[in-house]
């Protein structure tokens, strides 16, 4: 690809500081920093208010936004086919399911030469059984995901098992399609600057009582059921606290479970937080407890912040980030007396966890945006060469 004619784009919805919003940001502007026209096409996102929010991420100012103008995905079919007849971009990014079988339909009745790629992070079989009983609709995920990966140019999973995963949902004919496996893009000096803003919760302004943290979509995936059982067996014999970010389906039965382990006092749970990461970077540990995942980015990012953390050996990326004992600790998944050990063992060792904390701090440096979007890149100009040479 030629860098001062190609534009390399990327569609995907999700809110200003969610977390597909944030990949697409950190990848486009790592891209944008080797010197190509970017652009992020969003629901209706603008420019303004995604340069409030991620005014931090060096290169980000050169990427050009270009809302598609409407309310929700099911309305930005024809938009979409529009934005490639007009723009007509050398790679098309997406992400998210939806996202991606809306991208593959667009392209294919816009008829332009667009290389489409599409980014995959859910383990789809696992979402499905576990969220269609809150969403019907999910029902749908594995038919757009069988129908529309085919006719995309390429295939990135976040994850090994993210990849083997899409190829025994969607069929055999999804082997035709080039595929790798990158994970995500992260800009550290980003997490650790903000890091660094002051906590104003009263738990944060001591460091008398240690702090367990957990963030992620409150739902059956994230474990989080079995974290406040070994926290609750933790509480009995050793003073701490748990706080856990984010928000879902499973909030009423999490604070049932909450009351009847009687932590009411001892368990805070605020939801999403347009700042999560100056709480990591004051807490103690961090526990990523989920029964799968595709690329468990909060885990990565509280690793970059400098905390000591224990991770599940669920399927998914989150054990190959993590070498046990050296940067972190890996217990069975849904195992609440191994996870109540490993919290032991870190709680009562201060010396151990701040060589797990320097070791995770140092062991994230790789995946660091700049170096990642290369990857990214050297996929895609394969993907378009390839393309060319057939055509």
């Amino acid at each position: 690809m030629n860098d001062s004619t190609s534009l390399i784009a990327l569609f995907a919805g999700g809110g200003v500081g969610g977390s597909q919003t944030n990949v697409s940001v950190y990848l486009l502007s790592g891209i944008a920093l080797q010197g190509y026209k970017v652009e992020m096409v969003t629901l209706t996102s603008t420019k303004s208010e995604l340069l409030a929010f991620y005014r931090e991420v060096e290169g980000f100012e050169q990427v050009n936004v270009y809302p598609l103008q409407v309310s929700n995905a099911s309305r930005s079919l024809l938009p979409l086919v529009q934005y490639y007849r007009h723009q007509q971009p050398t790679v098309m990014f997406s992400q998210l399911t939806y996202f991606n079988a809306i991208a593959t339909i667009a392209k294919t009745l816009a008829h332009v030469q667009t290389a489409n790629i599409l980014l995959e992070g859910t383990l789809l079989s696992k979402m499905i059984k576990s969220d269609s009983q809150f969403s019907p609709k999910l029902m749908l995920v594995p038919l757009l995901a069988k129908f529309t990966y085919p006719f995309a140019q390429g295939f990135i999973g976040k994850s090994q098992d993210v990849l083997l995963d899409t190829k025994q949902v969607v069929g055999q004919r999804f082997n035709r399609v080039p595929s790798t496996v990158l994970p995500n893009p992260y800009p550290f000096d980003r997490f650790r600057k903000l890091a660094q803003e002051t906590v104003d919760h009263p738990w944060f302004k001591t460091s008398e009582v240690p702090i367990i943290i957990a963030s992620g979509r409150l739902c059956e995936q994230k474990g989080f059921d079995t974290l406040l059982q070994a926290f609750a067996q933790v509480r009995s014999t050793q003073p701490c606290r748990l706080v856990i970010l984010g928000e879902g389906p499973d909030r009423p039965k999490l604070e049932a479970l909450i009351k009847r382990l009687q932590l009411t006092a001892e368990v805070w749970m605020p939801g999403r937080l347009s700042n999560p990461w100056k709480y990591v970077a004051h807490s103690t540990i961090f526990v990523l407890a989920s029964r799968w995942e595709g690329w468990p980015s909060a885990l990565m990012e509280a690793m970059a912040c400098g905390l000591p953390v224990i991770t599940t050996d669920c399927p998914g990326d989150g054990k190959k980030m993590v070498e046990h004992e050296t940067n972190g600790l890996i217990v069975p998944t849904d195992n609440v007396m191994q996870l109540q050990t490993a919290l032991l063992k870190l709680l009562q060792n201060q010396d151990y966890r701040a060589k797990i904390a320097k070791k995770a701090k140092e062991s994230v440096l790789s995946y660091d945006y700049r170096f990642i979007s290369q990857k990214y890149l050297s996929f895609a100009d394969f993907i378009v060469q390839n393309q060319f040479t057939k055509s």
